[in-house]
């Protein structure tokens, strides 16, 4: 059913947990903890975060993909809280699954660094981060947390992407048919 301004039209809902409140819950404590710790490579949490997200997010990932491609999942809009990551990530799959070429895939990827949500998303992060990274390094670290990067990308791919794409059973096509690999 349409929602907000979309109301009244044929618009179609497909809400997915790609992780669930308690996951990001444990995952902001481990970084938390890991920052605490004396951790300094926000990025490198951050590209740790897109290979979990592989495993984690696996059933949700190969939802969407399999949404996207059967018949009339398309036009379609795919978005996160931020329309970054979990958004970015969903979206580069699918051109995958597609055979698009991985250049124009991290170009895509790549051009959420444009997104509008970033400068409320800032004042968000300084409250949050604030309480456990040192006030020098935040306006950093707040950065690296709104930028997409091919590091991120890449964590999450893997050096095998084959391996990647049948970890989170990722929807392929094949003569126009949604094929889901199962483990």
């Amino acid at each position: 059913q349409a929602r907000g301004l979309l109301g009244g039209t044929a618009v179609v809902y497909s809400e997915l947990d790609v992780l669930t409140d308690e996951l990001i819950a444990q995952r902001r404590r481990e970084r938390e903890a890991a920052v605490a710790g004396g951790h300094d490579d926000v990025a490198g949490l951050i590209a740790d975060g897109y290979h979990q997200m592989i495993g984690y997010g696996a059933p949700a990932f190969a939802a969407a993909l399999g949404r996207l491609v059967a018949l009339g999942g398309t036009p379609s809009l795919v978005h996160c809280s931020a329309g970054k990551d979990r958004t970015g990530f969903v979206v580069a799959m699918l051109l995958h699954a597609l055979g698009v070429p991985e250049p124009l895939i991290r170009e895509d990827y790549l051009a959420s660094r444009r997104w509008p949500g970033s400068v409320t998303h800032r004042a968000s992060l300084e409250s949050r981060l604030g309480t456990f990274i040192a006030a020098h390094d935040l306006p950093d670290a707040i950065d690296t947390v709104l930028d997409v990067r091919d590091v991120y990308l890449d964590a999450a791919l893997g050096a095998d992407r084959r391996a990647a794409l049948s970890a989170m059973r990722a929807a392929t096509i094949r003569d126009g048919e949604v094929l889901v690999a199962d483990h």
